[in-house]
C-alpha cells in the first residue's frame, strides 16, 4: 500500500468512526427503568426543586423525630393532639409519662400544607464542577478512536461510565448545596438516606440519534 492509499484508508476510518460517534448521545442521571418511577420523581425534586403539596388531606405531616420517621404517618399512633405552637405551627403530640406521675407533652410530627424544597443540583453543579475533568475524559476517549485503538462504541461507553462516576464523587464528596437555607435533612443523608439511594442509581445509557 503506497502512502497515497495509507492516507486514504485512514481518512476513510476516521471518517467513518467520528459519524459514528456523532451519532451517540450519553445520557447521564437515573436512567433506563428508573425512568418514570418515584426514585426520578425524587430525584428531579432535589434537582430542580419542586413545592410538595398533600394528595389528601389538608396538610403534610413533617416527622419531628427519628420513631415517627420510622412509623412513616400518623396514623401509625393512636394517642396523638393537636397542638398550636406559639410559633404558629401546628404540632401532633403524644404526652408521656415521666416520674412522680407527672407527664411531658412530645411533638411528633409538624403539620404544614405545603413544602418547598430548594433546588439541591447534584447533575448539573457536579458537571459544572468538573467541566476539566469532563473535558479531560471525552478529549482522552476521542483521540484513541482516532488513532484506532478504541471503537466509537467503547469510547461512548468509556465516558458514559465516568461521567457518572463524577456525579457520584460529587455526591459522595457533600458539594450538594441547596440555594436557600431550608432543608429537613442534610445534603448528604438527602441523596442517600430516602429509601432510594438516589446516589447508587446514577447511570449512564448511549443511545443513538
Amino acid at each position: 500500500m503506497d502512502g497515497i492509499e495509507k492516507i486514504l484508508v485512514d481518512f476513510n476510518r476516521l471518517k467513518a468512526a467520528c459519524a459514528e460517534m456523532e451519532q451517540k448521545k450519553i445520557l447521564v442521571g437515573i436512567t433506563g427503568g428508573g425512568a418514570g418511577s418515584d426514585v426520578m420523581a425524587i430525584a428531579h425534586a432535589h434537582e430542580y426543586g419542586a413545592t410538595i403539596k398533600p394528595k389528601k388531606g389538608k396538610y403534610l405531616a413533617i416527622p419531628l423525630t427519628k420513631e415517627a420517621e420510622e412509623a412513616g404517618s400518623p396514623r401509625a399512633f393512636n394517642n396523638l393532639r393537636f397542638v398550636n405552637a406559639k410559633s404558629g405551627n401546628l404540632l401532633m403530640v403524644r404526652d408521656k409519662k415521666k416520674g412522680r406521675g407527672k407527664t411531658e407533652s412530645e411533638a411528633l410530627f409538624l403539620l404544614v400544607k405545603s413544602i418547598t424544597l430548594p433546588e439541591r443540583s447534584f447533575i448539573r453543579a457536579s458537571f459544572d464542577a468538573n467541566q476539566e475533568k469532563l473535558g479531560d475524559i471525552v478529549t482522552g476517549a476521542v483521540e484513541k478512536v482516532l488513532n484506532g485503538t478504541m471503537t466509537p462504541s467503547a469510547a461512548a461507553e468509556s465516558i458514559g461510565a465516568q461521567s457518572a462516576q463524577l456525579v457520584q464523587n460529587f455526591i459522595d464528596e457533600n458539594r450538594v448545596k441547596p440555594e436557600s437555607d431550608f432543608t429537613h435533612k442534610t445534603q448528604h443523608t438527602t441523596l442517600y438516606e430516602s429509601g432510594t439511594h438516589i446516589r447508587d442509581r446514577i447511570a449512564y445509557e448511549v443511545v443513538i440519534e
